[in-house]
């Protein structure tokens, strides 16, 4: 199946854990609440282009992955932002009133401790159509790699396996977009983005893959789940790639912070 490379763009993915001491409830409203702040920033406004936030929403999904061999997920949330260079996510890291909002998310809810955050290189499988599905139900898988495998290799193996499940009709069906968000290829030396995002006191994040997809429902996506083939392949991918180790996978609603796409 074709897919189109975005390079008019350059990505960051953060992967938020709910903390221990706070509600899901709670945890959303205040990160929520900080992403706004973020974006009322000049600095944002001039600089960044989107930033969406997938929040998870209730559903039976869970018994799903679990049949795969995926243990219970513990609360994620993720942010998808984008800028046109890594000069403009520069600017924006080097501005003080950034720096202090970050320093407040910190302080209340583990904003920097509790993230897995990433420049990465976006591959989109199929590409979404918005008439056709306004308002998608989106599934998230953050897929983490083990150490035997290398960051190339284990983007390598999974894409073979996304490739082959997209190639069954059932899927291609039940999925109206699919995009692939894998650790950035950009340069990491002391100017580049890992610097960048090390120098905000963000951790060394594991290596991983994000995938995010867009379905009417979420009917739709647990009975693809439940299809014999596609339960056999996924299985196979868990099994060889060991993502049933620290990988999460949910159902989530989208809040747009901000869009000049």
């Amino acid at each position: 199946m074709p897919a189109s490379n975005s390079k008019d763009r350059v990505t960051i993915i953060g992967i938020r854990q709910v903390p221990h001491h706070l509600s899901k409830e709670v945890f959303e409203t205040k990160m929520g609440a900080l992403l706004d702040a973020f974006m009322a920033l000049p600095v944002c406004k001039k600089n960044v282009l989107k930033w969406d936030l997938i929040l998870p929403m209730p559903s039976s999904f869970d018994a799903s992955i679990r049949a795969i061999g995926f243990s219970e997920p513990q609360s994620h949330v993720l942010a998808v932002a984008e800028c046109e260079t890594t000069d403009h996510w520069a600017e924006v890291f080097a501005d003080p009133e950034w720096s202090r909002l970050v320093m407040e998310g910190e302080k209340e809810f583990n904003f920097c401790s509790s993230s897995q955050t990433f420049f990465t290189d976006v591959v989109t499988k199929i590409e979404g159509v918005e008439s056709v599905n306004p308002n998608p139900v989106r599934s998230v898988w953050i897929l983490k790699a083990q150490s035997r495998f290398s960051r190339d290799e284990f983007s390598d193996k999974l894409g073979g396996f996304v490739d082959q499940l997209l190639a069954m009709p059932k899927a291609q069906k039940t999925f109206h977009k699919h995009v692939m968000f894998l650790p950035s290829t950009m340069d990491t030396s002391d100017r580049g983005t890992d610097t960048m995002l090390r120098g905000l006191g963000l951790p060394v994040p594991e290596p991983a893959v994000v995938l995010v997809t867009e379905s009417k429902s979420q009917e739709d996506v647990i009975e693809l789940c439940a299809d014999q083939a596609v339960k056999e392949l996924m299985k196979e991918a868990t099994a060889e790639l060991e993502l049933h180790v620290n990988s999460v996978a949910f159902l989530g609603n989208l809040q747009s912070k901000g869009n000049r796409a």
